[in-house]
């Protein structure tokens, strides 16, 4: 157990942390959607963003494990993070037929980095 009492009041959340020197220590910090928090020696230490919350560019889609990734800063940014985050998306062009009334599009990509014709036409 290395923190005890924590509560959330609006955007703050407290807790009473444990230290290295098996001490306790009363911490508060701000918190974000999608941002971690660690115990530091009896502190509140901000992890990055995962990159679960990123919105991928077209063209690129979520790296599979992309809960277990972090943005380089505490935000993801669509572009800084784009080569962290998420792959490149296989283009359409092998999809050549489509359920009526759509037509193929070989300029659309794939949901994933490998086209699936059921799921992606």
């Amino acid at each position: 157990l290395t923190a005890a009492n924590a509560r959330l009041e609006g955007d703050l959340f407290f807790a009473t942390l444990k230290r290295r020197n098996l001490t306790w220590a009363e911490a508060h910090t701000v918190v974000w959607d999608g941002v971690y928090l660690m115990n530091e020696d009896g502190a509140f230490k901000l992890l990055m963003q995962s990159c679960e919350l990123l919105e991928c560019l077209k063209g690129y889609v979520t790296r599979f494990n992309a809960t277990y990734i972090y943005c380089e800063y505490l935000k993801c940014h669509p572009v800084i993070d784009r080569d962290t985050c998420c792959e490149p998306a296989m283009p359409c062009e092998n999809i050549t037929t489509c359920p009526w009334p759509m037509i193929p599009d070989p300029d659309n990509f794939c949901l994933a980095t490998t086209c699936d014709e059921a799921r992606d036409s």
